[in-house]
């Protein structure tokens, strides 16, 4: 079996990468109007990936590489999206000098907690369901699109 090590390293700098560029470019955006482009990072990159793996093991990802993969990329996408939310957060406030306490506070109250998590089922649940989708016959399809020419042994 592949390692996935690589890919998860390739993924994290290329969703980080562009995480940021499209930062910027919804900065410039009127409030409100940026929210559409929370997901196109994550997509971008795994997108990426999936073409990179392909290219190089010249075959779809198992079953189990899929998995490992969507559950992966959506670890590390929410993971430094909420950390970067975090320290956005206390670095605008950084005039309050108990900013870490009010975190906390704010994230143990029950209603937050459920909100966020609503928040999180509502942009995980589709990314999930999309990597499944495109890591599984789609991409086999892509694979004998690609090498169809070409004799590929199992």
């Amino acid at each position: 079996m592949t390692s996935l090590r690589p890919y998860f390293l390739y993924f994290f700098i290329l969703s980080l990468t562009i995480s940021c560029v499209i930062g910027l470019l919804a900065f410039l955006l009127p409030v409100g109007k940026s929210g559409f482009l929370t997901a196109f990072p994550y997509l971008i990159a795994m997108i990426a990936v999936l073409f990179r793996f392909l290219k190089k093991e010249k075959r779809a990802p198992s079953v189990s590489e899929k998995h490992k993969l969507t559950l992966g990329f959506i670890a590390i996408f929410l993971t430094y999206s909420a950390i970067g939310c975090l320290l956005g957060l206390a670095w605008a406030l950084n005039t309050n000098s108990e900013i870490f306490d009010d975190i906390w506070h704010y994230l143990t109250h029950p209603r937050v907690f459920f909100y966020s998590f609503g928040l999180f089922l509502l942009l995980a649940l589709p990314l999930y369901l999309t990597t499944i989708w495109l890591y599984g016959k789609r991409a086999q399809h892509l694979v004998e699109r690609m090498y169809e020419d070409h004799e590929i042994d199992d």
